[in-house]
């Protein structure tokens, strides 16, 4: 073969190399260009005068060359510098998460907020309640106006956590009856149906299976399941543009019986082993964690590229007789926290949802996206931590914290 040839042959072989997808399992000495969203704040204000060499990328502890920097207001470029136009997707998915049980009127103001100032031509929109999945894609929005569609959507929310808020009141009041039983001052037929016979004189076990029964659904409404959320990273990372995810959590309590009546129970019946194991049992419900390893989930959200905005939903408990309300978010206020923070998103609590969310949104609508050639090792499969920073300057920068 001709060194002409041979030459050409080798540009081609190039060429192709480029165009493959990245895969750490590939067995490619080099990778696929990467691209890393970051926003960059001066106090409140967005520094948006950045230029290329002034930002520094090391990943695992290893400088990186920067090959291009695209300045990105809500889903246009407005500026570029570097040198090949890597043309990225710039286009929005925005998901609205509300994992809530009581509705707020604030929210109202959120979902028209959006649609008034936020949602663009070429954006999607995604919005999952305690009930349903609910999908606007550009072209929906074409045969609406944006009030119309707002106010659809309101509606949709309004109703789904009503419903949701429906249920989750039923169980409690299951729950507050339980324990009026427990404590004599209430029939066992007032647990169940209204309007069944009085019988009184049930057995404490039974009282305590119901309760436990109750507690159970009560939980199960409540459940933040990590395959799911890993479900749905996985999915998104499918999908290309820029993805934006604003998880609405309401602060939760749960209803335990006192320890005082759980005591007054066991002493009462002293020859019912069974009333025993029921207590036992309780307090392995009450000491349930979260099912989510964050370290796991925060990987997989970081490597989809998804800017993940926590919005925790503040309240004060509800007091009843008989009842200790537990605080019950500790555990996902703490892995989702670490989810958005290890994502570049926003992590904000307020009794006000229209608040945060209107922040969260502002937070996310201008951008950096910075291109770079990592270098990737055959078999090489480990997580890759990124840290981006700004030569000379205290600035806050936020990005995604790492990629596989």
């Amino acid at each position: 073969m001709s060194r002409t040839k041979m030459i050409i042959t080798a540009a081609a072989l190039l060429i192709a190399w480029a165009g493959l997808s990245a895969s750490p399992l590939s067995g490619q000495e080099t990778a696929p260009p990467e691209a890393v969203a970051v926003r960059v704040w001066d106090g409140d204000r967005f520094v948006s005068d950045l230029k290329l060499d002034d930002f520094e990328l090391v990943e695992d502890g290893r400088p990186q060359s920067l090959q291009a920097m695209y300045l990105v207001r809500k889903n246009a470029i407005e500026r570029r510098e570097g040198g090949p136009d890597f043309q990225p997707d710039v286009s929005r998915k925005f998901f609205f998460m509300f994992q809530m049980f009581e509705y707020s009127p604030k929210l109202a103001v959120a979902v028209q907020y959006f649609f008034d100032q936020v949602f663009q031509p070429g954006d999607s929109l995604e919005v999952q309640t305690p009930m349903h999945v609910y999908r606007l894609t550009p072209q929906a929005l074409a045969q609406a106006s944006k009030d119309v569609v707002a106010k659809d959507m309101i509606d949709k929310v309004k109703k789904d956590v009503t419903a949701g808020n429906s249920l989750y009141r039923r169980l409690l009041g299951e729950l507050k009856r339980c324990i009026r039983a427990l404590e004599g001052t209430q029939s066992m037929a007032q647990i169940g149906e209204e309007g069944g016979d009085e019988t009184t004189g049930f057995p404490s076990e039974l009282i305590l299976s119901w309760y436990r029964d109750s507690l159970i659904k009560m939980e199960s409404l409540r459940a933040v399941d990590e395959k799911r959320i890993l479900a749905f990273a996985q999915t998104l990372q499918q999908r290309e543009g820029q993805k934006f995810v604003y998880f609405v959590y309401q602060r939760e309590f749960r209803p335990e019986i006192s320890p005082s009546l759980l005591q007054t129970a066991v002493a009462n019946t002293p020859d019912q082993p069974q009333v025993i194991a029921y207590v036992q049992e309780l307090f392995e419900l009450y000491s349930r964690n979260v099912s989510l390893d964050p370290d796991r989930v925060q990987k997989a959200f970081a490597d989809a590229g998804i800017n993940f905005n926590f919005l925790f939903m503040n309240r004060n408990a509800e007091t009843f007789s008989g009842i200790v309300m537990r605080e019950q978010s500790e555990d996902v206020y703490k892995a989702l926290s670490r989810i958005a923070g290890n994502s570049g998103g926003t992590i904000d609590s307020s009794p006000n949802p229209a608040s945060s969310i209107i922040k969260a949104l502002n937070g996310s609508e201008s951008y950096y996206l910075l291109y770079y050639y990592p270098a990737s090792q055959a078999g090489d499969d480990a997580f890759k931590k990124i840290e981006v920073k700004i030569k000379g300057k205290t600035y806050r920068v936020v990005s995604r914290q790492g990629r596989y």
